[in-house]
């Protein structure tokens, strides 16, 4: 009896040694900065203006740069140069050498990095849903930020 309870007491001791050696082991990951939370400190500090609702699937940009949506066939969509999060149903485009795709992740759900470049463009769709940037004056209506760490959370 003795025996059993000694082994029991030894198993014990060891399944909780390699806990602690595995939790003290395990670093610390940075916590995840998602494009929403990181316009809403450029926000703060007077690098970005914008306007926006909550929806059901997160925030729903309606203005960037005092620039909104004319009519109900125009929308912000957001572009990244983030390959992982290539929503593969636009073209990619091509900002200062860098290639940016349409984002599968609205604001809300858009994990950045510092580096990464984002792109709002406002698009125009078609009956058939083609989308075409909306111009003005020659010009896409656009605003391109980087990333930059101090913004991010640590």
């Amino acid at each position: 009896m003795k025996k059993k309870l000694l082994a029991i007491v030894l198993a014990l001791v060891a399944v909780f040694s390699v806990f602690a050696v595995t939790s003290c082991n395990k670093e610390k990951k940075p916590e995840v900065t998602y494009l929403a939370d990181y316009m809403a400190r450029l926000s703060a500090a007077g690098e970005l203006v914008y306007e926006a609702s909550e929806g059901q699937y997160g925030l729903f940009i309606t203005s960037v740069e005092g620039e909104a949506a004319r009519n109900n066939s125009q929308s912000w969509s957001i572009y990244t140069s983030n390959k992982e999060y290539d929503g593969e149903y636009g073209k990619p485009y091509t900002y200062n050498g860098t290639t940016l795709y349409t984002s599968s992740k609205g604001a809300s759900e858009l994990p950045v990095k510092s580096g990464e470049t984002v792109m709002f463009i406002l698009l125009e769709y078609d009956a058939n849903y083609n989308a075409t940037p909306v111009v003005e004056d020659g010009e896409e209506i656009k605003t391109v930020i980087v990333i930059q760490s101090k913004y991010l959370n640590k």
